[in-house]
């Protein structure tokens, strides 16, 4: 059985979904519905991504500086944070950072070079706000969601680092393949 709930949406919001709503001949409640699902599915299959890589980790592990240091073609040079916890780049999310980067160096150097600062900017801030993110899971797992650029770092606090764990864009679905 279903239940109803109220949801108070912008004006501009609720415009969008009547729009899409028409256009699809859906009613709306399902058009959101089916919506939601959707964001949960890929959210869930992400989650699932990184345990697996948490399971099949061997502890190599990238410093910050390391991880960005190969990058420095698509970046201006950071300015160094004054972070109270070291940063550390799990191997495959290192390789996600760099796939990344490589990914949109072929469409634009300007977008790899404003992508990969963003997500720079947002894991060195980590090392200053480690809790900043939201918890996933009882595991410890938490994500931060990258402005301006739906990208999606998941990490670890850790007694004395932060670990990054995976680096994904929001709407990525190749886990569910």
């Amino acid at each position: 059985m279903s239940e109803t709930s109220n949801l108070e949406l912008p004006t501009e919001l609720k415009l969008r979904i009547e729009r899409v709503a028409r256009e699809r001949d859906e009613a709306p409640a399902s058009l959101l519905a089916s919506a939601i699902d959707s964001l949960l599915i890929i959210e869930e299959a992400q989650t699932a991504e990184v345990r697996r890589r948490d399971a099949a980790d061997a502890g190599e592990n990238y410093s910050n500086e390391d991880a960005f240091a190969r990058l420095d073609s698509f970046r201006p040079q950071p300015q160094e944070p004054d972070a109270q916890m070291t940063i550390l780049w799990a191997k495959q999310a290192y390789g996600d950072l760099d796939g990344i980067a490589n990914y949109l160096a072929g469409l634009s150097d300007e977008a790899a070079e404003r992508t990969i600062n963003r997500i720079q900017q947002a894991v060195l801030l980590l090392g200053e706000f480690p809790n900043m993110g939201t918890k996933v899971d009882e595991t410890g797992l938490r994500k931060l969601v990258v402005s301006d650029c739906l990208y999606v770092v998941f990490y670890r606090v850790l007694a004395d680092s932060v670990s990054i764990r995976g680096v994904f864009h929001a709407s990525q679905r190749r886990f569910l393949e």
